[in-house]
């Protein structure tokens, strides 16, 4: 070999040592970037290491991962299926693919992901905490809660992996099981206020509203603009009496957030407890212009226009929830009553039958239609009535069935 040659020799290997050199500075930049929650800069390190070397399957793999922060799961998804195609034995890889799925809602698809990772790691327990939480979102609790079970055996001090199987046991109605995850999460990192949240809606579920109530007062004072928590714990001061308190809050929390229906439809509930009407049916409007397809926000506030004794208005309102929901007896009970408050009898009697027909033991709709049949002289029939209420256990209508005994009698003679 000459001179001339050996030197050309020598360039082409100190180039292609210095392109390696520089696709794995590349790579280490994408990393610091991406730890330092840079992730542009960690997609634009990474896409110039992919650039330098193609052949990485790890290059792919953290762009993909970055990508995946700045939800661009399409284009992440992308970089793992070429890293996998590269390495199909890289269970990160399939992880992340599965991240991708499950952020996109395809629960199925990511299990079979997770599935994979597993298969190639078996001791990895995010893997596992992974298709738990796809397990969990397609209702397979039992499954779900296996899979944590996994996690905390590998990592029995995992704070995250005790709050998951927490959740599922909520979910499978396991309180007890549910409160000692939580409680065991809370000592591991008091200074979470999602442990705290998650423990109050457990402790609500079992009535124990006070111990609730401090829970989520915890959780608030972590993250004071919570809109949830502070609905939450309107719930528990509403249950402890404290209704001045759970205004408070539900007001709060719409304050925070002034697009959840559900916020004003409960506020709603608590002023027409309050008799405050009025609020309760401007908390009613509200509510509907945020979802006008909830039959029971039309029914409450029906109601509280009731109470108001505005009952032509509250006819309305009755008639459009039985539009969105035919099937609810107690619309077509109050329904009922409005017209006999406007003395439209005939419609009553219909409405009262009708609500009779979907739920025939409840014995206060016996005891209304008797009463309007009264209106109507129908005293024969209103007997029936009265003596199907008193059956289903209405005091009251052994009073009436008397009176229109006596009715009766006196019509005879």
């Amino acid at each position: 070999m000459n001179k001339l040659s050996v030197l050309f020799s020598l360039f082409i290997m100190t180039t292609c040592c210095f392109g390696q050199q520089s696709a794995e500075y590349y790579f280490q930049k994408g990393y610091e970037s991406y730890c330092s929650e840079d992730y542009d800069g960690s997609i634009e390190a990474y896409s110039r290491a992919i650039k330098l070397d193609s052949l990485n399957a790890d290059y792919f793999c953290k762009r993909g991962l970055a990508k995946l922060e700045t939800k661009q799961y399409d284009s992440a998804i992308n970089d793992f299926e070429k890293a996998i195609a590269i390495n199909p034995k890289d269970a990160a890889c399939f992880a992340g693919r599965g991240k991708c799925e499950f952020r996109k809602k395809a629960f199925g698809m990511s299990l079979m992901d997770f599935e994979h990772a597993i298969t190639l790691e078996k001791n990895n327990p995010e893997y596992y905490r992974s298709r738990g939480r796809a397990r969990y979102e397609l209702e397979y609790y039992k499954e779900a809660y296996s899979d944590l079970n996994t996690c905390i055996r590998i990592a029995p001090t995992n704070a995250d992996y005790l709050s998951d199987r927490g959740m599922i046991s909520y979910k499978l109605n396991m309180y007890k099981s549910a409160l000692s995850d939580f409680t065991k999460a809370i000592q591991l990192q008091p200074r979470d206020d999602q442990y705290y949240y998650n423990r109050g809606l457990t402790k609500n579920q079992i009535k124990d509203y006070k111990s609730a109530m401090e829970d989520f007062t915890n959780a608030i004072k972590f993250v004071p603009d919570d809109a949830e928590y502070y609905y939450n714990r309107a719930i528990s001061r509403y249950n402890t009496k404290d209704l001045s308190g759970a205004l408070a809050d539900y007001t709060e929390a719409i304050r925070l957030d002034s697009t959840n229906d559900s916020y004003f439809c409960a506020r709603g509930i608590l002023n027409h407890e309050l008799k405050t009407y009025f609020d309760a049916i401007s908390d009613y409007d509200q509510a509907i212009k945020l979802n006008p397809t909830d039959g029971d926000f039309f029914y409450n506030r029906g109601l509280s226009k009731q109470y108001t004794n505005d009952h032509q208005n509250a006819l309305d309102d009755y008639t459009k929830a039985i539009e969105l929901n035919s099937k609810d007896a107690d619309y077509f009970f109050n329904r009922a009553y409005s017209y006999e408050c406007i003395k439209n009898y005939q419609h009553a009697i219909h409405d009262y039958t009708k609500a009779i027909e979907l739920n025939p033991n409840d014995a206060g709709y016996f005891y209304n239609r008797g009463l309007t049949k009264i209106e109507l002289n129908d005293l024969n029939s209103a007997y029936a009535d009265f003596q199907q209420s008193d059956k289903l256990g209405d005091k009251d209508a052994k009073i009436m069935l008397k009176e229109i005994r006596k009715q009766l009698k006196a019509i005879a003679q």
